[in-house]
């Protein structure tokens, strides 16, 4: 499985968040946990692409020295909190988040 990265405006900081395409559909991965000996890892948490996003083309990835590749950008901030798990569970599910999917992926040769 492929991780691509999305630009995305937290609160007042534009930053990259990894997203991965799963049952058809993409997903921001704010959150992995890692297995034991560190091999793996698996979404802790994923949120639904917001509406709106726009998808850089494939070989057209835009590049910026301050955020790396990326492959999509999301127009509308998204809290710090819901990102980062501060955030009640209340204001998750507002923004579609859900525990990770039963999915592993190698460290190393992902990106």
């Amino acid at each position: 499985m492929q991780i691509l990265q999305t630009i995305i405006t937290i609160d007042d900081t534009v930053s990259t968040i990894d997203t991965i395409e799963h049952e058809g559909s993409l997903w921001l991965v704010p959150k992995w946990k890692y297995s034991k000996d560190a091999r793996w890892m698996s979404p802790e948490v994923v949120i639904p692409m917001p509406k709106g996003y726009t998808h850089i083309g494939q070989g057209e990835a835009g590049k910026s020295s301050r955020t790396g590749t990326w492959h999509y950008m999301i127009q509308d901030p998204i809290p710090k909190a819901v990102l980062d798990g501060t955030a009640n569970w209340a204001e998750l599910a507002r923004y579609g988040a859900r525990a990770g999917p039963d999915i592993q992926i190698e460290v190393g040769g992902t990106h």
